[in-house]
């Protein structure tokens, strides 16, 4: 292998903590509930999007993901991530292309599903943490990894 790429959010920084920032605010607006981090852990595993849509009720999803993602983005500003971060996917192939590096030669390192997912869709070979994983053997990574948190 000549190249490792690494996800940033949540595998280079914890941002987990932030995750569960917006979530609780959210829930907390739109369900008039506090969650825990483990009540929030424990909903893991689809997207936030859908854990979102799974539960509330239809009527309150655009506001509910509107609030989480501004509360997301608001506390995210602290850790200074590169703006104009476009699609994983074309992430990928834009920093193999800048490191004249092939697919067949590149490892990348994510913490989530949706990680591990778009890099074999890239193409490459994935190595996923394994952070506070509800179902840990159910891993979409080529390479299963404990958590460096």
């Amino acid at each position: 292998m000549r190249t490792i790429l690494f996800d940033f959010d949540g595998t280079v920084a914890d941002t987990l903590p932030l995750i569960f920032t917006a979530f609780r605010s959210t829930f907390q607006r739109h369900l008039n509930q506090h969650f825990s981090d483990e009540q929030i852990v424990a909903l893991f595993g689809p997207t936030e999007t859908e854990m979102i849509k799974k539960q509330l009720p239809i009527h309150e999803h655009e506001a509910a993901l509107t609030h989480f993602f501004d509360v997301y983005t608001n506390e995210h500003q602290q850790l200074q991530k590169p703006a104009g971060i476009i699609r994983m996917l074309d992430a990928f192939l834009a920093a193999m292309k800048q490191l004249h590096a092939t697919p067949e030669e590149t490892i990348f390192v994510g913490d989530s599903d949706a990680d591990t997912i778009a890099g074999r869709a890239a193409g490459l070979k994935t190595v996923g943490l394994e952070k506070r994983r509800v179902r840990p053997h159910e891993s979409t990574s080529d390479a299963p990894f404990p958590s460096f948190y």
